[in-house]
């Protein structure tokens, strides 16, 4: 299977980093575009630094970089869950012992493929995105974990018409609190008809209205053409932040 990535520093860090890292297989980046096969069973994943805070950029790379070097491809889902909570205590410890890091943390988002199945796993609002039928049909296969989906879930309010402000995570990798794995999510995904996947930060998916969203993802363009101009449609949304798209050309096995 091919995977294409596409990372692009926002404009609003002061320092000049950019706190999205892709993980791809066994390979990190946080700048650039790549086009990858990667191997039968294999972890893709978006991270991105939270909402700019100090050594954010610290967080997304250590989220990633240690998850390359976990043999992902070859674990049970479960033992990935459990591989993900102890990058979480990485991450949380080290914000909490570095001054210069006080406060780290990041958002995970990642598509795993182990033999017949495939799944994702994630926390916070990085998402992964899922394109079906010759329609170009675009599902959103993650629910962002901020305040106002959890009243949302939790029954203190009916809907989302009209909610102004929740936007805060209550869920990312270096949580202090010893409740992450439960809020981790996994969930096994359908694939049948599926043409493509997409995972996308948040300085990607929050500025495209979801109607052209879901209209340039499921236009079925070439990939080098369809990242930049997503990243592009970002910025003319009005993000100045990082912006990271990964995109895997689906292929039944066999095929």
């Amino acid at each position: 299977m091919i995977v294409y990535a596409y990372v692009k520093k926002g404009e609003h860090h002061r320092n000049g980093v950019c706190q999205d890292t892709v993980l791809l297989s066994h390979l990190v980046m946080s700048s650039g575009s790549i086009r990858i096969a990667v191997p039968q069973n294999f972890l893709l994943g978006v991270a991105d630094g939270v909402g700019g805070h100090r050594a954010g950029e610290a967080a997304s790379g250590l989220t990633a970089s240690l998850l390359s070097q976990a043999g992902g491809e070859n674990l049970p889902v479960e033992a990935l869950r459990i591989r993900l909570a102890q990058v979480n205590e990485t991450i949380a410890q080290i914000a909490r012992g570095t001054e210069k890091c006080r406060g780290m943390a990041s958002t995970f988002v990642g598509f795993y493929r182990l033999g017949e199945k495939a799944y994702v796993l994630w926390a916070g609002n990085s998402r992964l995105y899922q394109v079906t039928g010759d329609a170009g049909h675009v599902m959103q296969l993650t629910v962002d974990h901020n305040q106002k989906n959890d009243w949302l879930e939790n029954g203190e309010i009916d809907s989302l018409d009209g909610v102004k402000g929740g936007e805060a995570l209550t869920a990312y990798v270096g949580m202090p609190e010893a409740g992450f794995a439960k809020r981790l999510e996994t969930e096994e995904i359908y694939l049948p008809g599926t043409k493509r996947f997409f995972l996308t930060s948040d300085g990607i998916h929050d500025h495209i209205p979801p109607e052209k969203l879901a209209e340039l993802m499921g236009s079925g363009r070439p990939a080098e053409e369809l990242l930049p101009e997503l990243a592009n449609e970002a910025v003319a949304g009005g993000s100045t932040d990082d912006r990271s798209v990964v995109m895997l050309e689906w292929e039944e096995r066999g095929e």
